[in-house]
C-alpha cells in the first residue's frame, strides 16, 4: 500500500528539488578590494551561497601558480569572512571561492592586484615659477588604499629636481630631498619647459622586494606660450569656423578671446572656439597664468560668401589658403599674388589653375605658401579670378611677424 506524502514533506521535497535544479544559474560572490598593498592583510567575505550546501572553501593563488598558496576549508556554519595576508611583493593574486552541494559545485573567482600606491603627480602635474630664486610650494599626497595610507610601509617620500636646482624641506636645502615642501627656481632660465620634478615613494628600504613608485610634474618658467593655431571651415552656409590653439604648458593657463574688428559671435574662453560672422571679423586669443600673458594669436574670419580664407594671420613660416569650393575651377581664383605693402610689388605668385589640374590641394582644399624667407611686415593677398570665373577679386591683409 502506497503512502501519500504529507503536505509538509511534499513541500520540502519541492523546495529541495527546486534549489538543486536552479543552482546552475547561481554564482558565489566575494566582496572585498580588487587592489591591495603587498604584504597587506585584508578581510574578504564570501556571499550568495546556494540554499543548500555541505561545505565551502576559499583558496589564494599567486602570480599564475597552478596550486593554491593557502586554503581555508569551512563548513556552512562558519563565518563567511576570512582575513587574507598577501605576498609582500608586487604582482597578481586570485581568490577562488567554492561551495559544494549535493552533486554540484559552485565557484567564484576574484582577481586581486598587489601594487604599491603611486604618488599623485606633484601639483597636479605642473609646477610654475615666475622669477629667479622663487620658492614654489610642492605637494603629492598619496590617497588611501583600503585604509592603508600609501600602502603604510614606505620609508619616505624622496623628491628630485634637475641638476642645479634646490629643494627645501624641514632640514634645509638639498637635491634630492626627503619630504620636500618647496622647489627653488634657479636664475638664468628661459621662458618655457625647464625640466621635471619627481617624487618617489621609497618602499625598498623598508620592505624587501617591493618596487618603488614615482610620478613627475613639468617645471614651467614664465608665461604660457601659444605654440600653434588651426582654423578650418566648420559650416560653409553659416560661415562658422573652428579655431583652436595649442599651447605649452597644457593646463595652468586661462584663455581669453575677444573681438578686434568686424563682427563675430563666439565663446570668450577655452582653447578652441566656433566662430561665426556675417561681414567678417578679426578675433584674438591670449593665454594667462600666474606669471603673465602669452603673445596674441589672431584669427581672421572672412565675410560670408568669400571664396577663400588665409591663416594664420599674423603668420610666421607658412601661410595656408583654404578654399570653400575646389570641385570646379569656376569657383577658384586663377592666381594668388602676395604683394608687399612697402614695395608695392608681387613677391610670390601661385597658379591655382595648375594646382587644380594636378589635384595637389592639401587636404583637398588648401594651398600652403612658404613665407619664412620674406621680410617681416604687412602684405596683401590678391586672389585674381579668371575672366569666366564665378567669383570676384578678393584682397586680404596679411601680417608676417
Amino acid at each position: 500500500m502506497k503512502r501519500a506524502l504529507r503536505p509538509t514533506a511534499y513541500l520540502f521535497l519541492l523546495v529541495l528539488l527546486g534549489a538543486l535544479k536552479g543552482h546552475s544559474a547561481l554564482a558565489l560572490d566575494i566582496t572585498g578590494p580588487s587592489r591591495v598593498c603587498p604584504g597587506q592583510t585584508v578581510s574578504f567575505t564570501v556571499t550568495s551561497f546556494p540554499a543548500i550546501y555541505v561545505s565551502w572553501k576559499l583558496e589564494l593563488f599567486n602570480d599564475g601558480a597552478a596550486f593554491p598558496a593557502q586554503t581555508w576549508n569551512r563548513s556552512p556554519s562558519d563565518s563567511k569572512t576570512i582575513s587574507v595576508t598577501f605576498l609582500n611583493t608586487t604582482g597578481a593574486s586570485v581568490l577562488k571561492a567554492t561551495a559544494t552541494s549535493i552533486g554540484a559545485s559552485y565557484v567564484y573567482i576574484k582577481d586581486v592586484a598587489r601594487a604599491g600606491v603611486t604618488p599623485p603627480p606633484p601639483n597636479n602635474g605642473l609646477v610654475i615659477g615666475c622669477s629667479a630664486n622663487q620658492e614654489v610650494a610642492i605637494s603629492s599626497t598619496p590617497s588611501l588604499q583600503n585604509n592603508a595610507t600609501d600602502c603604510f610601509f614606505h620609508c619616505r617620500m624622496e623628491w628630485s629636481a634637475p641638476s642645479g636646482w634646490t629643494l627645501k624641506n624641514s632640514a634645509g636645502y638639498s637635491n634630492p630631498a626627503n619630504g620636500a615642501t618647496h622647489v627653488k627656481f634657479p636664475s638664468g632660465l628661459s621662458n618655457g619647459n625647464v625640466g621635471n620634478i619627481t617624487v618617489t615613494a621609497i618602499y625598498t628600504e623598508c620592505t624587501p622586494f617591493v618596487s618603488n613608485t614615482s610620478s613627475t610634474a613639468t617645471l614651467w618658467y614664465g608665461p604660457p606660450i601659444i605654440t600653434s593655431s588651426n582654423q578650418t571651415l566648420f559650416d560653409g552656409p553659416s560661415n562658422v569656423w573652428h579655431c583652436s590653439i595649442t599651447n605649452n604648458p597644457m593646463g595652468g593657463a586661462s584663455a581669453t578671446w575677444s573681438l578686434v574688428s568686424g563682427d563675430a559671435s563666439f565663446s570668450t574662453s577655452g582653447y578652441a572656439n566656433y566662430i561665426s560672422s556675417v561681414n567678417g571679423g578679426t578675433i584674438q586669443v591670449v593665454l594667462t597664468n600666474a606669471c603673465g600673458s602669452s603673445s596674441t594669436q589672431y584669427f581672421n574670419i572672412p565675410p560670408a560668401g568669400s571664396s577663400l580664407m588665409a591663416y594664420p594671420n599674423p603668420a610666421k613660416n607658412s601661410l595656408s589658403i583654404q578654399f570653400r569650393n575646389t570641385e570646379s575651377p569656376d569657383f577658384l581664383p586663377k592666381t594668388l599674388n602676395i604683394i608687399s605693402e612697402s614695395h608695392q610689388r608681387v613677391v610670390k605668385s601661385i597658379s591655382v589653375t595648375d594646382v587644380f589640374s594636378k589635384k595637389s590641394f592639401v587636404d583637398g582644399n588648401k594651398i600652403n605658401i612658404d613665407v619664412k624667407d620674406l621680410p617681416r611686415g604687412v602684405y596683401y593677398l590678391h586672389a585674381i579670378p579668371d575672366e569666366n570665373s564665378k567669383i570676384q577679386t578678393e584682397k586680404t591683409r596679411i601680417v608676417l611677424e
